[in-house]
């Protein structure tokens, strides 16, 4: 069984591989929001880690917008669980219930960026709270894992924060060596995870470019939420909003321009009486007009 959201957009698929459960990789797209769109950029070049999950006996998460899973599996598990966080708290359940076949495929599903950065804000306080609330079914050495892992997390806004304020104001904080060049390597290490998450994007969208130098920022605005489900979780599910595509629509104006047989106006002026293009002539046409070459 194959589960998509509904504004995924499914690309370079080939079929599945023999396994219980198959993630597929994701790419969002802008809706409306460049900062929430480059922030997304940010956390897919953080996501590179989920194509090592297939090692683990227990994935750190899953992402329900592209996840295909066997049928004989979801009817063992189900899904009737009290959770938020309904893709990884199945796979966790599947994990413990005995020896999960996990693969990942690099496919590259489109879906949509958070419209705004509220919403952004909202989506990652969910997916931290709905992690956190499920983080019981794991072993205690993958909970330990997982603790460290979201303190990380929910921290990450204090990185750039403190980089910043350490730099303009070094006098009034002791800096040892040391400590000065574990912050430079803390530092680097965002503006290496929005390059790859940049690379990746890169083929089909340049302006992802952008995120680079605004990685301080992505990186607060991309975990501030996480921080906000430490401090106050949420219990209640609630989906991200999604914008509709806009209706393609080709004007009478544009059809006259590329059609030479048109002329200005033939459309609009058209009373439906007679045929407006006799289409066997106007294939002669082109084909005498066209290079021979």
């Amino acid at each position: 069984m194959l589960y998509l959201d509904e504004d995924t957009i499914v690309q370079r698929f080939r079929g599945f591989p023999d396994a219980d459960v198959i993630q597929m990789t994701e790419m969002p797209l802008y809706t409306g929001s460049w900062l929430s769109y480059l922030g997304e950029v940010f956390r897919i070049g953080y996501q590179c880690e989920q194509r090592a999950f297939g090692r683990l006996k227990y994935p750190l998460y899953a992402w329900g917008g592209g996840i295909a899973i066997r049928k004989s599996l979801e009817d063992s598990i189900t899904w009737d669980s009290d959770t938020i966080t309904e893709d990884t708290n199945f796979v966790w359940r599947a994990a413990d219930a005995g020896n999960l076949d996990f693969r990942v495929l690099n496919v590259k599903f489109r879906n949509q960026a958070p419209p705004s950065v509220r919403g952004m804000l909202q989506q990652r306080r969910r997916w931290f709270s709905g992690t956190k609330q499920s983080s019981g079914l794991l072993p205690h050495q993958y909970q330990l894992f997982l603790s460290f892992r979201m303190i990380a997390w929910a921290l990450s806004p204090v990185i750039p924060v403190l980089s910043i304020l350490l730099f303009l104001y070094p006098q009034y904080v002791p800096q040892p060596t040391a400590y000065q060049i574990g912050s430079v390597v803390a530092f680097s290490t965002l503006f290496i995870v929005t390059s790859i998450g940049a690379v990746i994007y890169v083929r089909d969208e340049q302006t992802a470019l952008l995120a680079i130098p605004l990685t301080p920022l992505l990186v607060v605005l991309n975990t501030a939420g996480a921080f906000w489900g430490w401090v106050s979780p949420v219990r209640t599910f609630a989906v991200t909003e999604k914008v509709a595509p806009k209706a393609e629509r080709v004007t009478p104006k544009e059809l006259e321009q590329v059609n030479p047989w048109l002329e200005n106006g033939d459309i609009e002026d058209h009373d439906g009486k007679e045929v407006l293009i006799a289409g066997e002539s106007h294939s002669v046409t082109l084909l005498e007009d066209e290079d021979p070459a």
